[in-house]
């Protein structure tokens, strides 16, 4: 908006103390964000892959830290990409145990009452004449997590389905 009316420029507030303020402030929301992530990468890989990234993150506040201590010298510039190396090696390694965690991790419908979705086994349980409930669902959805925990997963919710002889079939 700034650029299409420069002259607003006159109503922000002057440069100060109250800058350092905002930056720690905005920084909250940041972080929580990332550990949000981080939880989520974490259900959906397991802990090793969330341990490489935390590892990754480390290591590059490491790198950042020796830019910052000696900006002007050449062995802090080349520990700093001897860092970046080591956090793109283990951005390669963490990327092999996803792929290995999604193939070996047996996914969470297994356990209980739900049962994973799939078209075929939709369309078996309907031919059945059988009621059949579907929870579309993510691990990173937080309103779908709120909704599991406070409506579905409620024991009298179970039983009323138990007792429809509802199929529970969820979709991630």
């Amino acid at each position: 908006m700034l650029t299409l009316q420069p002259a607003w420029t006159r109503l922000l507030p002057k440069p100060g103390a109250w800058m350092e303020v905002l930056r720690q402030t905005v920084a909250v929301p940041i972080f929580a964000t990332v550990i949000w992530l981080a939880w989520v990468l974490a259900a959906a890989y397991g802990a090793g892959v969330l341990a490489a990234l935390l590892a990754s993150f480390l290591l590059l506040a490491i790198a950042g830290w020796f830019l910052g201590r000696w900006p002007d010298k050449r062995c802090a510039t080349l520990v700093a990409a001897l860092i970046l190396l080591g956090v793109i090696a283990l951005a390669v390694f963490a990327s092999r145990e996803m792929v290995t965690a999604s193939e070996t991790l047996s996914p969470p419908e297994a356990q209980g009452a739900w049962q994973p979705w799939s078209a075929d086994t939709l369309s078996r349980y309907q031919s059945q004449g059988r009621p059949v409930f579907v929870d579309f669902t993510a691990s990173w959805c937080l309103s779908c997590q709120v909704n599991e925990r406070v409506a579905l997963n409620r024991p009298e919710v179970m039983q009323a389905f138990h007792s429809a002889n509802v199929v529970l079939l969820r979709a991630d």
